[in-house]
């Protein structure tokens, strides 16, 4: 999985909380997401998180998708998406 605990981890509150963590990173989320094959709780405890956290993240993604969001294509640390036919060049670290 391209996502890690602790790639995710580093938008974790100390009471435990995911706040601001980014689109690019949504979007991750997301593409992960769509490619899993196990099952959801295998999914959640591989990125350190429970299904509630999980399925807000992912509900923001998906809105993200939904209002013209997508990614073209991906190299190792660059992403080209898209929002309403403009192309943006995004480089993610």
């Amino acid at each position: 999985m391209d996502i890690s605990k602790k790639r995710l981890g580093s938008y974790r509150t100390p009471k435990g909380r995911l706040t601001r963590v980014p689109d690019e990173l949504l979007v991750d989320i997301l593409l992960a997401w769509e490619q899993w094959t196990g099952p959801g709780t295998g999914f959640y405890s591989a990125l350190g998180a429970n299904h509630r956290k999980m399925a807000g993240l992912i509900g923001r993604a998906k809105k993200i998708k939904r209002e013209g969001f997508f990614v073209h294509r991906r190299t190792s640390r660059h992403f080209l998406i898209s929002r309403l036919g403009q192309d943006l060049f995004q480089v993610i670290g």
